[in-house]
């Protein structure tokens, strides 16, 4: 994935947002500690009513929701349903910001799993 440093831009988000396939950027500050999430909906909402130059630290998603990284897809489901959001960062057993997983990444994940049973009941029959 694609992160931000706490001194980007929203103009640096939209860059980021155009060159990647991401829709949202973890921002972490120098020691690789995760201060929070831009959405490409905070990105659009930003450059409309407060422009390029605005700090992301202004305008990012905090508070993001954390979980281990050996937790079960099940907990993570949870997770996004009681914190309702689309994201979750994913950390080490010292709580270390290790990257995050998405709704977008959750269905890509089932549809190749789906994908992949498929085939193996097609290979077995």
């Amino acid at each position: 994935f694609e992160g931000l440093p706490v001194t980007a831009t929203v103009d640096d988000a939209a860059r980021l947002l155009l060159a990647t396939t991401q829709q949202e950027f973890p921002v972490s500050d120098g020691a690789g500690r995760l201060r929070g999430m831009v959405t490409r909906d905070g990105i659009v909402q930003a450059l409309g009513q407060a422009g390029g130059g605005t700090p992301v630290l202004d305008m990012m998603v905090k508070d993001v929701p954390e979980i281990r990284a050996a937790a079960a897809l099940q907990d993570v489901l949870q997770l996004m349903q009681k914190a309702q959001t689309s994201f979750v960062a994913v950390t080490d057993p010292s709580g270390a910001f290790q990257g995050y997983i998405s709704r977008e990444n959750l269905a890509e994940l089932i549809l190749v799993q789906t994908s992949r049973d498929r085939y193996a009941a097609g290979q077995r029959g």
